[in-house]
C-alpha cells in the first residue's frame, strides 16, 4: 500500500463515514506536499463511497483515481473537480464505461505528462449530460495533435448539453513521425471550423526530435504554462505565475521584455534553451 492509500484508508475513507450528512467537500491544497492526495485504486470499492454526496473537489495520485471515484460509488455526484499528481502505469485495469448522468460540472487537470488519450476521451464520452468543462492535460508520444476535430469528435459531439468550456491542452508530438510541418494557423482554422471564437494555439518546436502543440480558451484561465517558445501570441496571461520555456533558438532581450508584459503576475521563470547567447547570470528571474 502506497503512502497516500494509506493515508486515503485513515484520514479521507472516514470523513464519509463520520459526516453521514454530508455533500459537499473541498479538499483541494497547492501541491501534493501539503498532504497526501486521494488514492483509492487499490483500496476496496466501499472506500469514500456515499449515496448523497453532489460535490467534490480533491488532489488525487494517480488518473486510475479519478476513474475509480466515477465507478458508482458516488452516485449522485454532480460536480467534480479533480487534480492528478501523477501518471504511473497502474497494472490495474479499470474499463467502467457506465454513463455519468447526474455529472454536471467537471474539471481535470493533470499536472504531468500524460500518454492514453484514449482514456480520458472514453471517460469523457461518458458524460452525457455535462454542462460545464474544464480541461489542463499536456499529451506525450502522439503521432497527431490534438486539435478541434479532436474537440468535436470527443468532446463536442458526446455533450450536447454543454455550454461550458475552458481548457488548455499540449500535445507533444515526434517529429519522426510526421510528413509535415505543423503550423499554429492550420491548428486555428480546425478550431474555427468548429465554431470555436475565443481560443488560440502556440507550435514550438522544442527540440529537434519534438514539438509541442498547444491550443487553449481565451482569456487563458490557468497559473501554469510550459514549453512557452519564442514565438507566441500577443495576449495578457492574467493568472499565470509558473512559467516554463524552451526552445532550439536563443533568448534575446526583446524575447524577457515580451515575457514581463504579458505575464504581469508572474512568480516562477524556468528556462531551458539549448542554443543559449545568454550568459548564465542573466538565466534567472525574480518579482
Amino acid at each position: 500500500m502506497t503512502c497516500s492509500s494509506n493515508y486515503t484508508a485513515k484520514i479521507y475513507a472516514h470523513i464519509l463515514t463520520f459526516f453521514k450528512n454530508l455533500k459537499i467537500l473541498r479538499i483541494i491544497k497547492p501541491s501534493a506536499v501539503s498532504h497526501p492526495p486521494l488514492s483509492i485504486c487499490y483500496l476496496p470499492s466501499t472506500t469514500f463511497s456515499s449515496s448523497i454526496f453532489t460535490h467534490l473537489y480533491i488532489n488525487v495520485q494517480y488518473f486510475n483515481d479519478c476513474l475509480c471515484l466515477l465507478d458508482g460509488r458516488l452516485k449522485q455526484l454532480t460536480t467534480l473537480f479533480v487534480t492528478v499528481y501523477c501518471t504511473f502505469k497502474s497494472s490495474r485495469i479499470i474499463d467502467n464505461m457506465n454513463k455519468l448522468p447526474n455529472l454536471k460540472c467537471f474539471s481535470l487537470q493533470i499536472f504531468c505528462e500524460f500518454q492514453p488519450y484514449d482514456k480520458i476521451a472514453s471517460l469523457l464520452c461518458r458524460m452525457s449530460n455535462l454542462e460545464k468543462l474544464t480541461l489542463n492535460i499536456s499529451i506525450k508520444d502522439r503521432n497527431s495533435v490534438i486539435d478541434g476535430t479532436y474537440v468535436q469528435h470527443d468532446i463536442f459531439d458526446c455533450m450536447p448539453q454543454l455550454h461550458s468550456f475552458t481548457f488548455y491542452i499540449c500535445t507533444y508530438v515526434e517529429t519522426v513521425d510526421l510528413s509535415y510541418k505543423l503550423s499554429s494557423e492550420d491548428i486555428q482554422q480546425t478550431l474555427t471550423n468548429i465554431g470555436l471564437q475565443d481560443v488560440t494555439s502556440i507550435v514550438n518546436y522544442v527540440c529537434d526530435s519534438r514539438v509541442a502543440c498547444s491550443i487553449f480558451s481565451l482569456p487563458f484561465q490557468f497559473d501554469y504554462l510550459k514549453d512557452l517558445g519564442n514565438k507566441f501570441p500577443n495576449i495578457v496571461f492574467s493568472y499565470v505565475k509558473y512559467l516554463h520555456v524552451k526552445d532550439n533558438d536563443p533568448f534575446r532581450h526583446e524575447f524577457f521584455v515580451r515575457i514581463a508584459r504579458s505575464f504581469p503576475l508572474l512568480k516562477y521563470l524556468r528556462i531551458y534553451n539549448v542554443r543559449s547567447s545568454l550568459p548564465v547570470d542573466l538565466m534567472t528571474f525574480s518579482s
